[in-house]
């Protein structure tokens, strides 16, 4: 049940950085240049997760610290899965644009953005206080 659970919020959580990829393309865009954009992008994307991840957590019910992880370990390869499959097969884009993003240092925090989905199902859990035998 842990394991839909955690998907079904990982769908929340795909609409999330959806919204905010319209958002950085329509409304930062205008405003700031390219790199600040993405830089913007990826701090209000991290900030995004970490919050929906707080707010769902209780309904999750992981119980222990190890399937904290294992959320966030799902999310994080479902995240990019989607992203080469969809970025190469739907949206046109070559491979190697697409690993641009994973780049040190890169112009985007998408690193960061992979590290606070792993890392926001168990300190959520802590934050919320709940029982991880």
């Amino acid at each position: 049940m842990t394991f839909l659970k955690a998907c079904m919020i990982w769908v929340f959580l795909l609409a999330l950085a959806v919204g905010n990829a319209v958002a950085r393309e329509k409304l930062f865009g205008q405003w700031f240049e390219p790199r600040l954009v993405l830089l913007l992008s990826g701090v209000s994307l991290s900030i995004l997760i970490f919050f929906a991840t707080l707010l769902s957590v209780r309904w999750l019910k992981a119980g222990r610290a190890g399937q904290y992880w294992l959320v966030g370990a799902l999310w994080v390869i479902m995240t990019v899965a989607f992203e080469f499959l969809f970025g190469h097969f739907v949206a046109g884009h070559s491979w190697e644009r697409l690993l641009q993003a994973y780049r040190l240092p890169a112009d985007n925090l998408w690193v960061v953005v992979l590290l606070v989905t792993l890392v926001s199902p168990y300190l959520a859990a802590r934050i919320r206080r709940l029982p991880m035998s």
